[in-house]
């Protein structure tokens, strides 16, 4: 059962963390984020499902920040018709002057979602990264630090 949810950077959200309770009422007016919770839900499963489907057909090194590749076309609980109108105000790069030097780093996605299975709790990070308008990357959020944890993750099937 899921309990908590944490979106940085998806869509209409900045910064988000919101406890689930059984049963799940979303209720607000129109334009404040209902339809968002849920496809960022969606998006977390489908980034799940693409990384467990990549770690059992390869080996993936743990230390290694590979990611499971996500098609804009697998997105159908998500009809967009470019990646990038998934990330907060559509932007996926930010420049940084550093030493003098411009810099530039990808903006990732970030959803959290924690659980409690047979008297369990559970934590799954997914960060999702841009590619182009057509594909995005998924991958365990912290993977070098918990590398252990995705080793053991990634065997569980998918409920």
């Amino acid at each position: 059962m899921i309990t908590k949810i944490t979106i940085k950077r998806f869509k209409r959200f900045d910064h988000i963390s919101f406890d689930i309770h059984s049963p799940v009422l979303l209720i607000g007016p129109n334009n404040s984020g209902k339809t968002t919770a849920l496809q960022a839900l969606s998006l977390w499963e489908l980034g799940l499902r693409k990384w467990k489907e990549k770690s059992s057909k390869s080996s993936i090194k743990s230390t290694r920040r590979t990611g499971a590749s996500i098609n804009r076309k697998d997105l159908i609980n998500l009809p967009v018709p470019a990646a990038n109108l998934l990330w907060k105000n559509l932007k996926v790069r930010k420049q940084q002057l550093k030493n003098g030097q411009k810099k530039t780093n990808n903006i990732m996605i970030e959803i959290i979602v924690e659980g409690l299975s047979n008297n369990k709790t559970w934590k799954c990070a997914l960060e999702f990264d841009y590619n182009s308008s057509e594909a995005i990357y998924c991958r365990p959020l912290g993977i070098k630090k918990d590398a252990k944890k995705w080793d053991s993750i990634q065997k569980k099937p998918i409920r």
